[in-house]
């Protein structure tokens, strides 16, 4: 096939089995950003930056991420593809439209046992953004 269309959707939410759930710590708490969550954006970079300014633990009680792949395929080895990734980590279910978004364009090489990937995305957010753009470099599909 010359042409795949690829999804992705990801979801969580937390609950703390006791007490508050600001209590629980940051590396238990959910981010977005980066190569494998919302590309163009630094790794979880992506969060309820709020938190920062009421002195609490970073990290979000809830994440929604989805990202959209169209794949080509030039020949046996080579291809293109074009991309867009969304996503927002939340503490409360009415912020869970404040999304950010990237788009980008990458080429792959097939390996023969997976594709090397070169990827570069612009983030569309500037509240989360800390560059005009991310370059990606790994071995594999993004999902």
């Amino acid at each position: 096939d010359r042409l795949t269309l690829a999804a992705r959707l990801r979801g969580g939410w937390l609950e703390a089995v006791a007490g508050d759930p600001d209590d629980v710590p940051p590396e238990r708490r959910f981010y977005a950003g980066g190569g494998g969550s919302v590309r163009g954006y630094d790794y979880n970079s992506i969060y309820p930056l709020e938190r920062d300014l009421l002195g609490l633990t970073p990290g979000g009680q809830g994440l929604v991420e989805g990202s959209f792949e169209a794949r080509w395929r030039f020949g046996a080895r080579l291809g293109a593809v074009a991309f867009v990734d969304a996503g927002t980590a939340f503490d409360d279910w009415a912020d869970v439209g404040d999304v950010a978004i990237g788009v980008g364009v990458g080429a792959r090489y097939d390996l023969g046992f997976a594709p090397l990937r070169v990827d570069i995305a612009v983030p569309l957010d500037d509240e989360f953004a800390s560059n005009d753009y991310a370059l990606y470099i790994s071995i594999g599909q993004a999902f």
